[in-house]
């Protein structure tokens, strides 16, 4: 049994994210740092500008277009960017968690058995002209292919019976989703034949087993409630897959529950220690350094805690020390969340605000990052917006509330602000 102080729990978690040595490319930085969750803004290009020196927009388009990494659903049915490497078992896994659904939603829809099978064969034939949208598909499929629903089909969500069959055929890894233009920042896509089937080595059954392994390689140490919550399934099923996978059980100051790490990854991780301390970069939302852990606690001073943030959509506000989805952007320094940040879209600029101290020497490496994250987002991306529903006003309402802050700590982009405390307000945010 390896143990840990709370400090080094959170040294050996920034390791694992690959947030001390940038890497060198989009792929091996996925493969080794997990799935990335997209929400139709530039948070995914944010996680990756973290973690590949040197990143520029048209290299997450190339591995998008070399289908060396795909945008699929995953975990908890979510979308996310994914490895080629494990794009099947993401398939398999999310077809598995909502195949249930589907079932109940086409029969209540009056959807009749083969139905769906027979349309699905004119989808794959009409694809192999080319990569279509939906409503391209309907034009191009012969008439009457596809079924209107009805009042009854709107009910349960469906106008058609072509949206159950093209997810009928996603989850049987047949098609597969591409942002239109190859861009992150959509939730627009067009369909596509699945060319390689990387993955399906994985016996069936086993998805669950193979996706703890990429759980524990991307947390660093791993707790059995934390994958249960990522991964979306019952605590007993989680701790049966992590206790059976080649892993080390590490005990935090602190934390009442042990937890695992990768037996192969113990050493190197602990040897980079030092080199995480040194770590500064600005995380998108759901950042997995703390989405893995079921929030930002973990990575926050005890002191700090009490800072009010706000949740998404229409959740209150609450504590820092509590959040278990953080809505802020953080900074990452000293080995620690230390503050948020966002994006001017008047001034194109990052905007930081911290509620730690740091020394002089972070304060300017801090700018530094703010800087180059900045000019990456107005001059590769074209913007700074969270989701599909964001916009610059809201952006602007989140800069002027960082620029708000008491002037205890400088604002890089802005003038001084202040900490925020326990009490203080929280930044304006749209729905999620």
């Amino acid at each position: 049994m390896e143990k840990l102080s709370r400090e080094d729990a959170r040294l050996v978690a920034i390791a694992a994210q690959g947030l001390d040595a940038p890497g060198a490319g989009v792929v091996p930085v996925v493969e080794r740092t997990g799935f990335l969750r997209t929400l139709g803004g530039v948070e995914a290009y944010l996680a990756l500008f973290a973690r590949v020196a040197g990143l520029r927009e048209i290299d997450v388009r190339r591995a998008l277009a070399a289908d060396t990494v795909r945008v699929s659903p995953a975990v908890r049915g979510c979308i996310y960017v994914v490895p080629r490497r494990d794009a099947a078992v993401a398939m398999r896994f999310a077809a598995q968690l909502s195949s249930e659904r589907l079932e109940n939603e086409s029969a209540k829809a009056g959807i009749k058995k083969g139905e769906l099978e027979k349309l699905g064969e004119k989808v794959l034939a009409a694809l192999a002209g080319g990569p279509l949208s939906t409503e391209g598909l309907k034009q191009a499929l012969p008439g009457g292919s596809v079924r209107a629903l009805g009042e009854v089909g709107k009910k349960v969500g469906l106008s058609s019976t072509l949206p159950p069959a093209l997810r009928m055929l996603e989850h049987q890894d047949r098609i597969e989703r591409v942002p239109e233009s190859l861009r992150l920042d959509s939730e627009k896509y067009v369909w596509r034949p699945v060319g390689r089937h990387d993955g399906q080595g994985v016996a069936p059954g086993t998805e669950l087993a193979r996706l703890g392994e990429v759980f524990l390689r991307a947390a660093g140490v791993g707790q059995v409630k934390e994958f249960a919550a990522w991964a979306g399934v019952a605590q007993r099923d989680a701790r049966a897959v992590l206790e059976a996978l080649p892993s080390v059980e590490v005990t935090v100051e602190g934390v009442a529950a042990p937890g695992l790490m990768l037996a192969s990854d113990l050493r190197s991780l602990l040897e980079r220690r030092p080199a995480a301390k040194e770590a500064v970069a600005l995380l998108p939302l759901e950042d997995n350094l703390h989405h893995l852990h079921a929030g930002p606690s973990a990575f926050v001073e005890e002191k700090h805690h009490g800072v009010t943030i706000k949740g998404f959509g229409n959740d209150p506000s609450s504590k820092l020390g509590r959040s278990k989805h953080l809505a802020q952007r953080a900074v990452l320094a000293e080995g620690k969340l230390v503050g948020f940040w966002d994006y001017d879209p008047d001034a194109r600029q990052a905007v930081t605000a911290l509620f730690d101290e740091v020394t002089a020497e972070t304060q300017d490496r801090i700018d530094a990052a703010a800087a180059a994250t900045g000019r990456f987002l107005a001059d590769e991306i074209g913007h700074g917006r969270t989701f599909s529903l964001d916009t610059d006003d809201y952006l602007r309402q989140r800069v002027a509330w960082l620029r708000s802050l008491r002037p205890s700590k400088r604002v890089t982009g802005g003038r001084r602000g202040r900490s925020p405390s326990a009490g203080a307000g929280a930044p304006p945010r749209s729905g999620r």
